[in-house]
């Protein structure tokens, strides 16, 4: 990796990743983490029009950016797992406004701990949260 590479990466992790995640050791961030983190992401000002928020693929870049980070730290042995791994991701939206999946894995999980974020990610993105089987929950 280059000079110049390590720093755009330092850049923009200083800029997505540490602002809500930083405090946190890299071993304990958790699903409910990332929802929430997703959901603070999907808010921040557009660089372009402040008016507006990020693009959704802008979102879905950050968030490969997050996944590919927790991946490493796992593959490292810093950490068990990647809770941003995985298709549980923000999709732009589809041209033809068909709902798109956010995976079993994370929705039900989180909705067990009480958490609402998976819910409230899933209704922003136009999401339906399904078993994999074709069927939708919730």
């Amino acid at each position: 990796m280059t000079p110049g590479t390590r720093e755009a990466y330092r850049r923009l992790a200083d800029a997505t990743i540490k602002p809500r995640l930083g405090e946190h050791p890299v071993s304990t961030i958790t699903d409910v983490d990332v929802a929430q983190w997703i959901t603070w992401i999907e808010a921040k000002p557009s660089p372009r029009d402040p008016s507006k928020t990020l693009a959704a693929k802008t979102v879905k870049n950050h968030h490969g950016f997050l996944s590919q980070t927790l991946a490493a730290a796992d593959a490292r042995g810093l950490r068990t797992g990647n809770p941003a791994g995985g298709e549980d991701h923000p999709h732009p939206a589809r041209e033809d406004d068909r709902p798109q999946a956010l995976g079993v894995r994370r929705a039900p999980a989180l909705r067990s701990r009480g958490v609402e974020a998976a819910d409230h990610v899933a209704r922003r993105h136009g999401y339906a949260v399904g078993r994999g089987d074709g069927a939708h929950v919730g």
